[in-house]
């Protein structure tokens, strides 16, 4: 989300046929990992690695345990990093992958349930 957001405010200088969305996506990762390290926040990811893999970003979001209960700043590095996560895993119009109104069988239940017996 905030990788699109910047594409969108700075289309002239963000476009794909000058900035990779990986190199952008990156840029945001050590961002991210430099403003918590100036605020004292340490999650075990080094800049280096700044969002490289879903779990590793997960693992640095569960250890800032509750964000109900964390500072203003604390909680906007971590929806920070939620929105380059969901960057990395959108699948939009115009992605090779999209597919318009996609419905998916999952079969039978594997187990007996009361909510969906309608």
């Amino acid at each position: 989300a905030v990788c699109r957001k910047l594409v969108k405010k700075h289309p002239r200088y963000l476009d794909n046929s000058r900035v990779k969305v990986e190199q952008l996506r990156r840029l945001v990762g050590m961002l991210i990992t430099a403003q918590q390290q100036n605020s004292g926040v340490t999650t075990g990811a080094s800049s280096a690695g700044a969002g490289t893999g879903a779990d590793d970003a997960n693992a640095d979001l569960a250890n800032l345990g509750d964000l109900q209960r964390v500072d203003e700043d604390v909680l906007a590095a971590a929806k920070a990093k939620m929105g380059v996560e969901f960057d990395k895993n959108f699948v939009g119009p115009g992605h090779p992958d999209y597919v318009y109104d996609k419905a998916v069988d999952f079969g039978e239940p594997e187990s007996d349930n009361e909510w969906d017996d309608e």
